[in-house]
């Protein structure tokens, strides 16, 4: 009977400050997360509690546990649902294609969001990574996404999904997505897809040196290797197509618009830290001094 007058008390006073406020009640999951990223915006997420959010929106407080299992998994959205996808397209990748390329692929496609909705993104993963309340339960997160990643180079590989190379790939591919998201937060003008393929080639480029290198092999001197290549300051290719991706450039020897128009934008995206919008924007003001990339 106490739970039951609770619940009573509960729906008249929502009802009343529903009333008050004008706000129609929350039908949906979608717009529950809406009014609990409103709430967090003006009062902070620790100092926001579940009957908070279900006042504000229009409900009683149990009926906000028939959406979110917990106020920690608000700014998660559906997840598991997400996780699906992935696990999908990750099983769709050509059996012939290059394993870390269709991470890499499946990655950028998992992440990329229609532009009208990038606000939304970005107040989300401000949440995601930048609340200490929430590290733990993110953890947990992390975990789950991990494990789709380290099932399909198992299966790719014909090894264990917990064995020490699958969970190695899945760890790595996580600090990548990360730290792209860390950049992409921190560069308003930056485009996150953009970001995770760069340092997706970067990684698999790693793996692939790893590889080819034996433990007799000696060491690069890489000092004396960077030393002997211009440095980006000296590039006078535009700044919109991304520090990384000038950087990059110069390392391989290309600071000049007239150098590009010897090579093809094929060749150009082999070069880690170089993606298509680069390309793009390379393309449009090498039209602009009356040239262009060399015929494939």
């Amino acid at each position: 009977m106490e739970g039951l007058g609770q619940e009573i008390l509960e729906r008249n006073t929502v009802g009343a400050t529903a009333r008050t406020g004008g706000r129609r009640r929350v039908t949906s999951a979608a717009e529950l997360e809406q009014v609990a990223f409103d709430l967090f915006d003006e009062q902070g997420f620790e100092n926001t509690t579940v009957t908070d959010i279900a006042r504000a929106a229009g409900i009683a407080r149990r009926t906000f546990f028939h959406y979110f299992p917990s106020k920690n998994d608000v700014p998660w959205g559906d997840f598991d649902a997400e996780l699906v996808r992935l696990r999908a397209d990750l099983r769709a990748s050509p059996a012939g294609a290059p394993l870390m390329d269709c991470i890499r692929r499946c990655l950028v496609e998992f992440n990329r969001v229609p532009r009208e909705q990038v606000p939304a993104h970005r107040r989300r993963m401000r949440l995601i990574l930048g609340i200490p309340a929430l590290q733990a339960h993110s953890t947990l997160r992390f975990q789950a996404w991990r494990q789709v990643i380290a099932e399909f180079v198992g299966e790719r590989t014909g090894h264990p999904a917990d064995a020490l190379a699958p969970q190695t790939i899945a760890h790595a591919t996580l600090g990548v997505a990360l730290a792209a998201y860390e950049r992409w937060l921190d560069e308003p003008d930056a485009e996150l897809t953009d970001l995770l393929d760069s340092a997706m080639r970067e990684l698999a480029a790693g793996f692939a040196d790893a590889a080819r290198s034996g433990p007799d092999d000696e060491p690069r001197d890489e000092s004396r290797r960077r030393v002997a290549r211009p440095s980006p300051d000296e590039s006078e290719f535009t700044p919109r197509i991304g520090k990384v991706a000038r950087r990059e450039l110069a390392s391989h020897g290309y600071t000049r618009y007239a150098q590009l128009a010897e090579v093809t934008p094929a060749d150009l995206l082999k070069i880690h830290g170089v993606g298509p919008k680069a390309i793009r924007i390379l393309g449009e003001e090498l039209a602009a001094t009356g040239r262009s990339f060399a015929d494939p």
